[in-house]
């Protein structure tokens, strides 16, 4: 089974590769435990991702999971309330499509 950190580089790659810009908050070791720096409500999207194709503006929020994983009640709020996706692994091939086609 693939890690949700391995994961995160193929779609990283994919972003690239079909031409995204994009923005992921990477947290950090503190004296604390980890840490994401940013302010405001939890469970904001992993990944930001915009583009201009076709002569449109396309934007995705994007929170990753392991196949496995599950969503928390504040990531679950936010990916409802900007139109978000959850991607797993097994969804590779839907992935592809979004990022190479647009929404």
């Amino acid at each position: 089974m693939i890690s949700e950190k391995d994961f995160a580089s193929q779609v990283e790659d994919l972003f690239d590769i079909y031409h995204w810009v994009w923005a992921h908050f990477r947290p950090a070791r503190t004296s604390k435990g980890w840490r994401t720096a940013m302010s405001g409500t939890k469970g904001f999207p992993d990944y930001v991702a915009a583009r201009i194709y076709n002569g449109q503006r396309q934007i995705l929020f994007i929170e990753l999971k392991a196949e496995d994983g599950t969503l928390t009640f504040e990531q679950g709020k936010w990916a409802n309330l900007l139109g978000g996706y959850i991607w797993k692994p097994s969804m590779l091939e839907q992935i592809v499509k979004i990022l190479k086609d647009g929404k």
